[in-house]
């Protein structure tokens, strides 16, 4: 039976400190484990970087597939971030598993793309099977769109019914199965992206995105994501250096992290290795797995 990618033995509560054991035995609504840590990057590197790695390597790398590469790489340095609550209890997980919402052009819809132990995958890998997957959206939307154009009643009551179903299962079955997600290591059958993944990660770098100041990235009801990170889009603003005065290409980067997890300075550690990763991205060419191996070997 396949359960959620995490290890059948929970982290002892000695191990986690009294701090994050009170917020593992009280946290709920009128106490709130939350962590937000805004901070800037500079982000000629990362875009220098992304500019290369499309003409080396032939294939449509994006900003967004660097940042989950970054995360990837910040959780393999700071395992702490990578567990789950389940009940009062924390679990390590097995690998890296991250979660990165795609928006639906066509319908308007976002959909959430599932990377099973990311820490294996290239930075090449991971834009292939992204793509991959937004094909495979594409073509669906583009299907049921043709379905209701030609126009035949049969297929087009089938259609609706079939998402009011869809919708009418959701809203009431959310309720009991977060409940019970949240409290027992049950199997995996549905919603796995939701279930199975350790970190969420977005970039809301888009084109025509306005400045962002401040940002709170949203927390599902699911104890399943240790950490949320969110890029928002660069903006040329006035840096100092040494002395002078400059002008430079910054972007606000979001971290949101469970302090029934980690400490805040176990928090600013990990905002450090990520945005440090992000400022000087050379080192995200090969898995996070085989990076550490080398450094191991040499």
């Amino acid at each position: 039976m396949y359960y959620w990618p995490t290890e059948s033995r929970s982290v002892p509560l000695e191990d986690l400190g009294w701090v994050n054991t009170t917020y593992l035995a009280t946290a709920s609504a009128y106490c709130d484990p939350t962590m937000i840590w805004g901070t800037t990057i500079q982000t000629e590197a990362l875009t220098q970087f992304v500019a290369d790695q499309k003409r080396q390597t032939g294939s449509f790398i994006s900003t967004a597939h660097v940042l989950i590469r970054a995360v990837v790489e910040a959780m393999h340095k700071h395992p702490a971030v990578n567990r789950r609550v389940v009940g009062r209890r924390v679990h390590p997980y097995d690998g890296i598993h991250i979660t990165m919402p795609m928006l639906e052009t066509r319908s308007g819809e976002v959909n959430v793309i599932y990377l099973r132990h990311a820490e294996q995958m290239s930075l090449v890998e991971i834009s292939r099977y992204l793509m991959g997957k937004a094909r495979d959206v594409a073509v669906r939307a583009a299907t049921e769109a043709n379905l209701q154009k030609k126009g035949n009643p049969a297929e087009n009551r089938r259609y609706r019914w079939q998402k009011w179903f869809r919708s009418q299962w959701v809203y009431r079955m959310a309720k009991i199965g977060f409940f019970l997600t949240n409290r027992f290591r049950l199997p995996t059958t549905t919603l796995e992206e939701i279930n199975g993944s350790g970190a969420f990660v977005n970039h809301l770098g888009f084109a025509n995105a306005p400045p962002m100041i401040s940002f709170k990235p949203s927390s599902l009801p699911t104890n399943s994501y240790g950490v949320s990170v969110t890029l928002g889009p660069a903006e040329m603003r006035p840096v100092a250096e040494g002395d002078a005065i400059v002008i430079r290409s910054v972007a606000p980067l979001f971290v949101r992290l469970d302090h029934r997890l980690v400490n805040g300075y176990q928090a600013g550690e990990f905002v450090g290795t990520l945005r440090n990763t992000l400022q000087n991205p050379g080192g995200l060419v090969v898995p996070a797995c085989d990076s550490l191996n080398q450094v191991a070997i040499s």
